[in-house]
């Protein structure tokens, strides 16, 4: 082998490598965005649900029904991602592994 096909060899290394981290690191920050998602959700519902109770208000389903519908997105959307990698958590709160 000579030393060009050395060093092609090498580079060609280190752009995969290069290539896996950055496809990581992408899939890091879908996952990232998508918990942040999910805790807005939470504190949408959390906010309905206090100013119901605050007012003296029957908390009816279709006031949360919005922000429950992205609360749940959001979590197949991470464990989508995180499937992809791998085995899940189902003890991890952003992920909904029994379906």
């Amino acid at each position: 082998m000579s030393l060009l096909d050395k060093i092609s060899s090498k580079v060609d290394d280190i752009s995969e490598s290069v290539g896996e981290t950055i496809d990581k690191e992408k899939s890091d920050s879908r996952i990232r965005e998508a918990k942040r998602n999910i805790d807005k959700a939470y504190r949408d519902v959390g906010e309905i649900v206090v100013r119901c109770l605050i007012e003296g208000k029957e908390i009816d389903q279709s006031l949360i029904s919005e922000p429950y519908e992205r609360a749940v997105t959001g979590m197949k959307n991470v464990t989508a991602l995180v499937r992809e990698r791998g085995p899940v958590d189902p003890d991890d709160p952003y992920m909904i592994v029994d379906e």
